[in-house]
């Protein structure tokens, strides 16, 4: 029998820092401007849940926990 892979998202959107922290849709966009700013990124890249952890100081499986 084979073991089935939970399935972990790679990337966070603007929705998931909404529930995550519980904030409105425009400070979601806010923040995720904050941290595309603060790891240097071009518009076109993503930003990882890994990213965002370590921008806002949560634990990576309280994050995946709450999207």
């Amino acid at each position: 029998m084979e073991e089935q892979q939970t399935r972990r998202k790679l990337i966070i959107r603007n929705g998931d820092i909404q529930r995550i922290l519980e904030v409105t849709e425009r400070q979601a966009r806010n923040k995720m401007l904050k941290i595309r700013e603060f790891f240097k990124k071009e518009k076109h890249q993503v930003i990882t849940v890994n990213e965002f952890c370590d921008y806002i100081g949560l634990k990576y499986e309280d994050v995946i926990s709450r999207i």
